[in-house]
């Protein structure tokens, strides 16, 4: 009788889990308006939402993309991720010499946003803290932020 209850129980939490995966967001027609039209072949496409913004994880081409949505529909920014080996050369070059040279890298992307700026985050750590550190493309440090 245990094993039965036992098996119940962990079925019951796969498929929780399962149709959790599976919810549909209930997105904006303007971000998807923007999206379908910024992104025509875009693949891999996964919405969601966390209350204040609505997020979208794509592939365009080899690259691993995130668009970020605020909660009217607008389009906020455009993430395209890229390894620490990838990151331009006046970028690394301005981190080298920075107060985070001797933190380690842990993430870096290029963002576009809707002020029409074109700025490179990379994500830094040491020890148990992160920052976020935004390059314009020149290499000059625009903005540094916790990340949480």
């Amino acid at each position: 009788m245990k094993r039965v209850i036992g098996f119940l129980l962990v079925s019951c939490l796969v498929l929780m889990a399962h149709s959790t995966k599976a919810q549909v967001v209930n997105i904006p027609g303007a971000a998807k308006e923007h999206f379908l039209k910024t992104y025509p072949g875009a693949t891999d496409v996964d919405w969601s939402n966390n209350v204040t913004n609505y997020t979208v994880k794509f592939k365009k081409g080899d690259k691993t993309c995130r668009g970020h949505y605020r909660v009217d529909g607008t389009w906020d920014f455009t993430e395209t991720m890229m390894a620490p080996n990838q990151i331009p050369a006046d970028i690394k070059a301005s981190l080298a010499k920075s107060r985070f040279a001797d933190w380690s890298i842990e993430s870096a992307a290029k963002i576009n946003n809707d002020n029409k700026e074109e700025l490179y985050r990379v994500e830094v750590k040491k020890g148990m803290e992160k920052k976020n550190v935004f390059y314009d493309m020149a290499g000059k440090e625009v903005k540094t932020n916790m990340k949480i």
